[in-house]
């Protein structure tokens, strides 16, 4: 029954991946070379980047286009310029998206890496093959159905037949050894979301097996790492799928995890739901923040090893806490860069406590509080603000607990916000900047470009790459990171200056521009 149950639950899984990644929802037949323990992989959909960068007409393109014939003899420039000029006829199915898979023995440093491309002629590659390879002087083969393509080099291979050509870089086998896979040995058979992941209609795509990519590594590097064996149990049946696509004026990423029920019940434990209320004390238009909601995290720290948890132990011991004061962290956090003043950066950093935890330790935090004052590290400016001052540091920092809410701030920020002992409003904040709307529940990241181009340019003045990196800052609008609340999900949107030209031709002709000096 339980393997009619597992067997249940993979054909679902792989339903519901196709539809949410979307992809074809087949299995792409020429992935039937990709072995079983692929770690990670990667696609690009050569057709719809092609498209979209506009090289067709592009001219650095159509410049390169005589050089390449040039490399070729002069008996088959016509059939090389035949096939530039329509990729089809080579046999090659570009419309198909092209995979790179990593497996192998990573822990013994010999890895393989496997490149694969859907055949839609098998006679037009051979022909290519054929006509190119020995003029060349590469050795090529023929046994049943597979066309075997020999190189000098070592540990490189290349093979194809009527439906996939495999290069495979590998020290254990060659390129024909993956035509004939057994079933129970191809990675779009043991694993439901492979196939999904890689095989869709995104311009780019990435796939990761969180179990294998861990199995890659040694286990002294594993502890080294942090990871506990109770996270790496959790993190055991996890997948990652995340699909890339230039559109115009932006470029939008989404990132989904799958197969981590655990996980995702573990990490709500940590997860509050985010208000936003630290936005009304940011200026409108800030360089970057970053805010999120959390809780218990006492109990996170519980996941890593022994070992670092104790030395965590013995930092907070060292300045008369426990780890459980960890708890008192409960709400909203947010930090947002400002900007620069004289060369030194402007900061914002909230954090809300819980009032009950304060509480209990307030005769502690009082005794800290005085020993901060004796050891003229700060002054007092009221009750609950200081202002600090650091060696070597141009600026003071106001440091404040207001409303069972802990803020840091540069001297200036301090002096705007913080009057009276209390915390005022900015009447133009961040709230009023189109780029708030985008935080949701679990919070984001936003950078604004435009105040990063403000930033940059007066510290690369007189510097010789001053132009060139306003040019392309000057390109972008925004960044946006979002995360879908209550799941590992997540999105990232890069907006353009340009909203009405694609995004990849934007930066194609940013790369000319850069490459060229125009």
């Amino acid at each position: 029954m339980k393997k009619h149950f597992n067997l249940m639950k993979s054909l679902l899984a792989l339903a519901v991946v196709s539809l949410i990644c979307s992809c074809t929802g087949e299995k792409e037949n020429y992935l039937k070379v990709v072995p079983e323990d692929a770690r990670m992989a990667f696609s690009v959909n050569l057709a719809s980047l092609g498209k979209k960068a506009d090289l067709a007409n592009d001219l650095m393109v159509q410049g390169a286009v005589p050089m390449l014939l040039l490399s070729v003899d002069q008996e088959n420039q016509a059939f090389a310029k035949e096939i530039l000029d329509n990729p089809q006829k080579s046999g090659v199915d570009f419309t198909k998206p092209l995979v790179v898979a990593v497996g192998g023995d990573m822990v013994n440093k010999n890895p393989e890496v496997v490149a694969v491309m859907a055949v839609d002629n098998k006679e037009a590659l051979k022909k290519v093959v054929d006509t190119f390879g020995q003029k060349a002087g590469l050795g090529i083969t023929t046994k049943g159905d597979v066309v075997t393509v020999d190189f000098p080099q070592e540990g490189g291979s290349v093979a194809f037949d009527g439906t996939s050509l495999v290069l495979l870089v590998s020290q254990n086998r060659k390129a024909a050894d993956l035509m004939d896979l057994p079933t129970n040995r191809q990675a779009i058979v043991c694993d439901p979301y492979f196939a999904p992941a890689v095989a869709g209609t995104a311009d780019i795509a990435y796939y990761g097996n969180y179990d294998q990519i861990f199995s890659m590594l040694p286990k002294d590097q594993l502890a080294q790492s942090g990871m506990s064996d109770q996270m790496l149990q959790m993190f055991k049946d996890m997948r990652a799928c995340s699909a890339t696509n230039f559109e115009d004026g932006k470029i939008v990423t989404d990132m989904k995890v799958y197969g981590a029920e655990e996980v995702l019940e573990f990490s709500k434990k940590f997860q509050r739901e985010m208000t936003g209320k630290h936005f009304d004390y940011l200026p409108e238009y800030p360089v970057a923040v970053f805010s999120t909601a959390v809780q218990q995290l006492a109990e996170l720290l519980k996941l890593y090893p022994e070992e670092w948890q104790q030395k965590v132990e013995e930092f907070f011991q060292q300045n008369e806490m426990k780890t459980s004061d960890l708890n008192s962290i409960e709400g909203d956090i947010t930090l947002a860069f400002l900007g620069m003043n004289n060369n030194f950066p402007q900061i914002f950093f909230a954090v809300d406590m819980n009032a009950d935890s304060l509480k209990n330790n307030e005769e502690r935090d009082a005794s800290a509080y005085k020993k901060v004052l004796e050891s003229g590290m700060a002054k007092e400016v009221s009750k609950d603000v200081l202002v600090t001052t650091y060696p070597n540091l141009p600026e003071q920092f106001y440091v404040a607990m207001i409303d069972n809410t802990l803020y840091v701030m540069n001297e200036s920020m301090g002096r705007k916000l913080i009057k009276d002992g209390k915390i005022e409003k900015q009447a133009s904040n961040f709230r009023s900047n189109a780029l708030a709307s985008n935080f949701n529940k679990s919070g984001g990241l936003t950078i604004d470009f435009k105040q990063v181009l403000y930033v940059v340019n007066p510290l690369l003045a007189g510097n010789q790459y001053q132009t060139q990196v306003a040019t392309a800052l000057s390109k972008f609008d925004n960044l946006v990171i979002t995360g879908e609340f209550g799941t590992s999900n997540s999105t990232t949107v890069i907006e353009m200056t340009d909203k009405s030209k694609n995004s990849l031709r934007q930066i194609v002709e940013l790369c000319e521009q850069l490459a060229t000096g125009r």
